[in-house]
C-alpha cells in the first residue's frame, strides 16, 4: 500500500444568506501520483521539452491545449474553475478530446521538508514578473519535475515568460498575439438580454439564425451579428424597429455570390429579427483553412488570413513565421479573439494536415470539421471484446451461439425458420434479416442483431459506441461505431451461423391487414445474405428458388404497406442521388492543388465511377418492413415508458410551392426545403407533435440498425426493460441530452459522408469537362443559380437568367475555387443559333 496521509484545506465563502462561514475539505495525498513518463510507468509523455502554464496564461492562450508540449496542473484547473466554470468545462473538455496530460499536483504528497521547501520557493520568488510572483503550486511542480525527470527540459509559462518563449518554435504559434486595428465600430459586449444559440448562414457568414427554444430569430448583417460565431451561444435583443438592414459581403468570399442589398419589410416575411448583445459561451471548434496567399508579404514574422473551408467562418487572421511551409497547406487554427475594433477574428495555429487537394488530406479535413473521430480504438475497448472470441475469430466454435455466455433459454428458437437478409453489395454489418411463412395467415419475422446483449451499459464499448453515435459511411471507407468483432462477426446477421435477434413477429390476414403482432427475443439462423440484385433476380426470373415464395409474398405485403402509407400523405421523392465509387484497390488519386495554379496534376486513372444508386424493387420491399418495425416498437415501447422513450420525429413544415414544371428539379427543391429528422424524447414534447411528417406515422422510432446507431441500442435496452419488467436504467433528463448528442452526431456524419461524396465527384468531374444540361433556380444580382440533375449539383454562373430557364454548362477545372470556395465551377455554354 502506498504511503499517504490526510491534509485539510480550508477556505472562507458568503453562504445564500450573505453569512460568512469556513469551510473544510479532506484531501487524501499519496507520494505515487505518476508525472505522466515512463519512469512511473505511464509513457504518455515523450518530448524533450515541456511547459507548465499558469491559470493566467492557460486562460489568455486557450490554444496551449492543441501543444504537445505542455503539462496541466490539476491547481491551476482549479484555479480556472473558481473564476469561471463555463471555461473550466470548455476546457476540460479540450482536454479530454486531446489527451493532454493533467499532473495531480494537489494529491502529490511531498517528499522535502519544510525548510527545503522554503529554500526553494523563495528562490524562484526572486524572479519578478511584473510585480506579481509566480503561483507557489506551478512552482513546486517545476521543481517536482526538474529532479524526477532526466533528459527533459521544463519551464512555466507565464506573462513574463511568454515573451521570453515568443521564438521558441515548440511554443511561438500557439503564443501569437496580434496587434491589429481596422476601422470597424461593434458593439461592446454586454449581458443583457436573451440567451440562445447562433447558427452561421452558409451563404454569408455575417447573417444567421438565433435559436431560443423552439423560436427562431434572424439576424441580418455584420453589426447585429456582432461578432458571434457559428455555434455560440449568445446572448441577444429583438429589433425594435419594422425594417432590417440586409447586408451582403463586400469582398468575393464566397466564390462572387452576392444578392441584393436594400431593407426587409419584417411585416411581410413575417420573421422576428434580432441583434447579437454579448457572447455567453463560444464553441470549441478546431476550424480548418488555408493562407489566402493574397495576404503574404514577404517573408519573416506577420499577419495572414486563413480562409475556412466551413463557409460558416470568416477569414481569420494569424500571426506567423512561418508562411512559406504553412503556403497551399490546410491548417487546423483554433479562434482566440475577435476585437470590436478589428474586421476579423485572431486565431492561433495548432497543427498542419498536409498539401491542399491531397486527398487523405481533404478527407482528414472533412473529419475534423464534423468532429468525426477516425483513430484506432483504444485498448480498453478490445479488452471487453475478448471474453466473445476476439482472441480466437478463426474457430467455428465461438460462432456457435451454444457457447455464448448471453443466450437466455427463454429465446424464441427460430433457427428452423428460412430466415435471410438483402443488403447492399459487400456488406459485412447485417443488422436485419427477415421471415415468411405462409399459411391460412401470413407470419413474416423482422429479426434484428442483439447488440445490447454484446455492449451492456457504462462500459468501455458503449462509452466510445455512445461518443461515436453512429457508423459513418463514405467513399472508400467505413468508421464504424462498434468494434469490428463486433460489427462484423458476432453480432452481424451473417449466413448459416447462429446469432442472438431482438424480433417483431407480424401476422396478415388474407387481405394482407395485419391482425397482430408481438416483441420478442429470439435465435435466428440465415439461410441467406443476398445482395439487392440477387433478391430482384429471384423476384423476376427464377420462380423455382427455394425462396421465391416468401419473397414474392413479402413483395406482395409491402405494396400494400406503401399504398397506405403514401395515402396518408407520406412523401415520396423520386430525386436522383449521385454517389462517386472509388477502387481502392487501384492508383491512388494524387492531386494537388496551389491558388497559383503551379500543381493542377491528377492521375487520369483514378478508379472513380458514377453510381447514381438507381433502386430496384427489393429496395423497397426492405424499407416498407423496416419502417413497419419501427413504428410497431415506438408504439410498443411509448405505451410502457411515456416519459423518457427514444423517439425521432419530423415536424410538419409548409412545404413552399414550388413553380418549377422540371420534375428533377421539383424534387430537389421539395428535399431541400424539408426540415430534418431528430430524436427526442418522449416526455419533452406534446403527443400531438410525435408525428414523422415524411413517413406519415403518428410515432416512430430506429430500432432496427443497432449496429450502425446508438439511437437503436438504447431502444433496444428500454424494449427489453419492458420485456423483463427491468428498471431500464435512463429517465427523462438523461435521454433528452442523449438525443441532442445524437442529433449533432447523426447530422455531422450525413454532412461528412455529402462532402466527401462532393469532393470525389469533383476529382472524376475535372477530368472531363463535360457539358451538361442545366435549370436556373434563382436569379441574382450579378448571376444566377443553377441546378445539373445529371450530377445532382447546383452552382454559379455569370449571366442572369430567369428562374426554370434551361441552359448548357460546361463543368470546369478549377482546383482554387473548388478547394478554396468549396464551389464546382461552371461556364454557361452559349449555342449559336444557326
Amino acid at each position: 500500500v502506498c504511503p499517504g496521509m490526510i491534509t485539510y484545506d480550508q477556505a472562507y465563502a458568503f453562504n445564500r444568506k450573505h453569512k460568512l462561514i469556513k469551510r473544510v475539505v479532506e484531501c487524501y495525498k499519496r507520494a505515487d501520483i505518476p508525472c505522466g513518463f515512463a519512469c512511473c510507468g505511464n509513457a504518455k509523455l515523450t518530448n524533450t521539452k515541456y511547459y507548465i502554464p499558469d491559470a493566467d496564461t492557460l486562460v489568455k492562450h486557450k490554444s496551449l491545449l492543441f501543444s504537445e508540449n505542455i503539462i496541466v496542473l490539476q491547481s491551476v484547473l482549479k484555479e480556472i474553475k473558481q473564476k469561471n466554470v463555463g471555461t473550466y468545462n470548455s476546457y476540460t473538455r479540450i482536454i479530454k478530446r486531446n489527451n493532454i496530460f493533467v499532473f495531480y499536483d494537489d494529491f502529490r504528497l511531498e517528499e522535502i521538508n519544510e525548510e527545503q521547501e522554503r529554500t526553494v520557493l523563495e528562490g524562484y520568488n526572486e524572479m519578478r514578473v511584473y510585480e506579481q510572483k509566480w503561483p507557489e503550486k506551478t512552482a513546486r511542480a517545476l521543481s517536482f519535475y526538474n529532479s524526477h525527470v532526466r533528459g527533459v527540459i521544463f519551464s512555466v509559462l507565464n506573462r513574463q515568460t511568454c515573451l521570453e518563449s515568443a521564438d521558441d518554435p515548440v511554443i511561438r504559434d500557439f503564443i501569437a498575439v496580434q496587434d491589429t486595428q481596422d476601422d470597424e465600430n461593434y458593439r461592446e459586449y454586454t449581458n443583457e438580454g436573451c440567451v440562445g444559440f447562433f447558427h452561421s448562414s452558409y451563404y454569408n457568414y455575417f447573417s444567421g439564425t438565433i435559436y431560443c427554444g423552439n423560436t427562431k430569430y434572424y439576424v441580418n448583417n455584420r453589426l447585429d451579428v456582432n461578432r458571434a460565431l457559428n455555434g455560440d451561444e449568445v446572448f441577444f435583443k429583438t429589433v425594435e424597429s419594422d425594417d432590417v438592414t440586409a447586408e451582403v459581403l463586400e469582398t468575393d468570399v464566397n466564390a462572387g455570390i452576392t444578392q441584393e442589398t436594400g431593407t426587409i419589410d419584417t411585416k411581410k416575411e413575417k420573421k422576428v429579427f434580432a441583434y447579437v448583445t454579448g457572447i455567453k459561451q463560444r464553441k470549441d471548434k478546431i476550424i480548418i483553412g488555408t493562407i489566402l496567399n493574397g495576404t503574404i508579404s514577404g517573408v519573416g514574422t506577420q499577419n495572414v488570413l486563413v480562409k475556412p473551408i466551413d463557409k460558416k467562418y470568416p477569414p481569420c487572421r494569424i500571426q506567423t513565421s512561418n508562411v512559406e511551409r504553412y503556403k497551399n497547406m490546410r491548417l487546423k487554427i483554433v479562434i482566440s479573439e475577435w476585437k470590436e475594433t478589428s474586421k476579423y477574428p485572431n486565431a492561433v495555429y495548432i497543427g498542419m494536415l498536409g498539401p491542399v487537394g491531397d486527398v487523405q488530406t481533404e478527407i482528414n479535413s472533412i473529419l475534423i470539421l464534423n468532429e468525426i473521430s477516425d483513430t484506432p480504438l483504444n485498448q480498453n475497448y478490445y479488452e471487453e471484446t475478448e471474453k466473445f472470441g476476439h482472441e480466437q475469430l478463426n474457430c467455428e466454435e465461438t460462432r456457435d451461439m451454444q457457447h455464448c455466455m448471453h443466450i437466455n433459454s427463454d429465446r424464441l428458437d427460430l433457427r428452423n425458420e428460412d430466415v435471410f437478409s438483402i443488403d447492399p453489395p459487400g456488406c459485412t454489418d447485417i443488422d436485419d434479416a427477415l421471415h415468411c411463412k405462409i399459411g391460412t395467415t401470413t407470419e413474416i419475422g423482422v429479426h434484428i442483431a442483439d447488440v445490447s446483449s454484446y455492449v451492456p451499459r457504462n462500459t468501455a464499448v458503449d462509452e466510445e459506441a455512445k461518443r461515436r453515435g453512429t457508423t459513418v459511411y463514405l467513399n472508400d471507407r467505413r468508421i464504424d461505431m462498434l468494434p469490428e468483432v463486433l460489427s462484423s462477426d458476432l453480432c452481424s446477421l451473417k449466413s448459416n451461423v447462429d446469432r442472438l435477434a431482438l424480433s417483431v413477429i407480424f401476422q396478415f390476414d388474407a387481405d394482407f391487414n395485419i391482425i397482430g403482432s408481438k416483441v420478442c427475443e429470439t435465435i435466428v439462423k440465415s439461410r441467406e445474405a443476398f445482395t439487392y440484385d440477387q433478391a430482384q433476380n429471384i423476384l423476376d426470373c427464377d420462380k423455382d428458388h427455394v425462396l421465391y415464395a416468401p419473397l414474392r409474398r413479402l413483395y406482395d405485403v409491402s405494396r400494400k404497406l406503401r399504398k397506405s402509407r403514401i395515402d396518408n400523405g407520406a412523401l415520396i421523392l423520386n430525386s436522383k442521388e449521385i454517389f462517386v465509387r472509388r477502387n481502392r484497390n487501384g492508383k491512388e488519386i494524387k492531386g494537388r492543388c496551389t491558388q497559383e495554379n503551379e500543381i493542377h496534376r491528377a492521375n487520369g486513372d483514378v478508379n472513380l465511377s458514377i453510381d447514381d444508386k438507381s433502386e430496384v424493387e427489393t429496395c423497397s420491399v426492405i424499407e416498407e418492413f423496416m419502417i413497419l418495425a419501427n413504428v410497431t416498437v415506438a408504439k410498443f415501447m411509448y405505451e410502457h415508458i411515456k416519459n423518457c422513450s427514444l423517439l425521432r420525429r419530423h415536424p410538419e413544415v409548409e412545404m413552399k410551392e414550388i413553380e418549377s414544371e422540371i420534375e428533377s428539379v421539383r424534387s430537389m427543391l421539395k428535399r431541400r426545403s424539408m426540415a430534418q429528422a431528430t430524436y427526442f424524447s418522449s416526455g419533452t414534447v406534446a403527443f400531438a407533435d410525435f408525428k414523422h411528417f415524411g413517413l406519415a406515422e403518428p410515432i416512430y422510432t430506429h430500432f432496427t440498425s443497432p449496429i450502425r446507431r446508438y439511437a437503436d441500442l438504447v431502444v433496444h435496452r428500454l424494449v427489453k426493460s419492458v420485456l423483463f419488467r427491468t428498471d431500464y436504467g435512463y429517465d427523462d433528463y438523461s435521454i433528452d441530452a442523449l438525443t441532442k448528442h445524437l442529433n449533432v452526431k447523426h447530422r455531422s456524419a450525413q454532412i461528412a459522408s455529402r462532402e466527401c461524396n462532393f469532393m470525389f465527384l469533383y476529382f472524376y468531374l475535372r477530368e472531363r469537362e463535360c457539358v451538361t444540361q442545366a435549370y436556373v433556380i434563382k436569379s441574382l444580382a450579378n448571376g444566377s443559380i443553377v441546378y445539373v440533375p445529371e450530377y445532382d449539383l447546383d452552382g454559379f454562373i455569370k449571366s442572369v437568367r430567369t428562374v426554370n430557364e434551361e441552359v448548357k454548362v460546361r463543368i470546369v477545372r478549377d482546383d482554387e475555387n473548388f478547394f478554396i470556395n468549396r464551389w464546382i465551377k461552371l461556364e454557361e455554354v452559349v449555342q449559336v443559333k444557326k
